[in-house]
């Protein structure tokens, strides 16, 4: 299902059976606070109204259309009232949004995995849903709802053994029975257990560029890295699913009260970790958001958030100091002498902000790596034993994968503007001008090329000269302003230009001035030759169908020279 129709699909829901409490809702103060309006999903969810819940949720959708957790909350909720293919579609559409930071630790992408499958299995589609629980249980295993989950994937095909197990897992009790009138009791899974003989796992080296010009040179380093961090997650998976056979081939001959401190153990194994390194966990998102912050302030265009950029603001000001400069250079070395300094120390915060994520990562490494390790010492059974050593492998990975990724945003972002904004690498030669083409006198002299021949063709106004023809297409959208498309045909070079932007015009008839400012492509049979911005003057005077260009002062500004493939 797509969005809308999902969201068509439940507000009918709600209309037929909580049509009442929607509209006391919508009448409610709590129907404009986005606050309110979870305290009384909240409610709903705590007091079995699924309606109310579900209404809140998607009232708290409209008001905040960028949060991906009021859907997948919703989801959740719809799941729960028979309506799977709608949660999908929640599902799908949260993908798109921001996450905000989780309760508990517990990451909402790893809660809208379990939603996913819960829906999937409700559609029968049980082969789809196993992944998605599987994802969960090891970004997780403290959301024990994914064992639940795998409980039933398991139940619905027949293998009730395994189903049980997971069953065990999902809410260890007391293997004994439970004397009536009394609330069961947890067992401790540490009772006895040796907690000393831990040994820390060390965090893999990742090269950090000093510079700019060095980070660049680093970027596929990174890209590199990210793809063998892919490839380990699948052969860590499949080391994972054979573990795991191999222990339930092991359960099946131990006794209850064996599986159940087993099983207690893994899951200790796989998930414990203690108040200092919980604290790192916070600091460790607080340096991620300061490295967003400092690339956004360098490189992003004005949003929500903050005005443009430095680079972008760089650019703005290069097109107001090279107005009417008749070098073509003007504008690319303006930007050259202020990005360069810029972007070193910009590079200098980013790189102090890298160091201590690296640094913060070792020491959660280290500290969980030890407490983990500790109780994998206790379990005798290869197999418990080699699955808890691989969740810590996985954190490792998590830790490693993050470092390269944050770096590699960044690398790309400099090798994106290069020319532009990084100095050479030393021994390099500063870029230089292409050679020029030969060239020879003809007729087209600047004189001739000056003089078109004007007509119209439909909406559409034609100019050939002894260059190019040309055909433009303009719609006045304010008095003096019109919005306009424009394509070049040039005999001589062979390019097609194409040019989309604003054109003002002042005077008529035999004489008219204008003013043009527009987005540019220049392609020729090679491709794309040259993309960016095209400003300025023109006047010029007709006699009948004859137009003369009397006075031309427009400037192309590239932005070629800084873009690359691969970001």
């Amino acid at each position: 299902m797509t969005l809308s129709a999902a969201l068509a699909s439940l507000h009918a829901r709600l209309q037929s059976d909580a049509a009442d409490g929607v509209r006391r809702l919508r009448a409610s103060p709590a129907y404009g606070d986005v606050g309110k309006l979870q305290e009384l999903a909240v409610a709903g969810t705590t007091q079995a109204v699924p309606g109310l819940a579900l209404a809140a949720l998607l009232r708290a959708a409209e008001l905040e259309p960028t949060i991906a957790t009021h859907l997948i909350d919703a989801a959740a909720i719809a799941t729960s009232v028979g309506m799977p293919n709608e949660a999908i579609a929640l599902l799908d559409a949260a993908a798109q949004r921001t996450y905000r930071k989780p309760a508990l630790g517990i990451p909402v992408q790893t809660i809208a995995a379990v939603v996913r499958g819960q829906a999937l299995v409700m559609t029968g589609r049980l082969a789809e849903a196993r992944p998605w629980f599987v994802a969960a249980r090891h970004a997780a295993p403290v959301l024990t709802e994914a064992d639940a989950g795998l409980a039933t994937v398991e139940a619905c095909s027949g293998r009730t053994a395994v189903a049980g197990r997971f069953v065990e897992s999902s809410r260890v009790r007391t293997h004994t029975e439970t004397p009536q009138g009394q609330d069961p009791v947890e067992i401790d899974p540490t009772t006895h257990v040796d907690l000393t003989k831990g040994r820390p796992t060390p965090l893999r080296n990742l090269p950090i560029g000093q510079t700019p010009t060095t980070l660049v040179g680093l970027r596929q380093t990174y890209l590199d890295v990210l793809n063998d961090t892919t490839g380990e997650v699948g052969r860590h998976q499949a080391r994972v699913d054979a573990a795991t056979a191999r222990l339930e081939a092991a359960d099946a001959n131990s006794s209850v009260a064996e599986r159940l401190r087993r099983s207690s153990l893994v899951h200790l194994g796989q998930s414990t970790t203690n108040g200092r390194a919980e604290a790192i966990e916070a600091e460790i998102e607080q340096v991620k958001d300061r490295l967003r912050t400092i690339s956004e302030e360098f490189w992003d265009e004005a949003n929500d958030f903050h005005g443009p950029g430095v680079f972008p603001t760089i650019r703005e000001d290069a097109v107001a100091a090279c107005a009417g400069s008749q070098d073509r250079d003007c504008a690319e070395d303006f930007i050259v002498g202020q990005c360069r300094p810029a972007l070193v120390d910009a590079h200098g915060r980013w790189r102090s902000a890298m160091g201590r994520l690296d640094t913060l990562s070792a020491e959660h490494l280290d500290i969980v790596s030890r407490l983990r390790s500790s109780i994998a010492a206790n379990l005798d059974e290869p197999s418990a034993h080699e699955l808890v050593l691989l969740g810590i492998a996985a954190l490792e990975r998590q830790h490693y994968d993050q470092l390269a990724h944050e770096a590699l945003l960044w690398a790309s972002a400099a090798a994106t503007f290069a020319d532009l904004c990084v100095e050479p690498a030393p021994g390099t030669p500063e870029p230089t001008e292409d050679a020029p083409d030969v060239e020879s006198q003809d007729p087209c002299t600047p004189g001739v090329a000056a003089i078109a021949f004007k007509t119209k063709l439909g909406p559409a106004e034609i100019k050939i000269n002894c260059e190019k023809i040309q055909q433009e297409l303009s719609a006045e959208v304010l008095p003096f302003l019109s919005a306009f498309g424009e394509v070049s045909y040039d005999f001589r070079a062979g390019a097609i230009t194409v040019v989309v932007g604003a054109k003002t015009k002042v005077g008529g008839g035999p004489l008219e001035g204008s003013f043009k400012s527009g987005a540019y492509v220049k392609v020729g049979q090679d491709g794309v030759q040259d993309v960016g911005w095209q400003v300025g003057p023109e006047v010029t005077s007709t006699a009948g169908k004859i137009e003369l260009t009397t006075y031309k002062d427009e400037m192309d500004i590239s932005f070629v020279s800084g873009l690359s493939t691969g970001f």
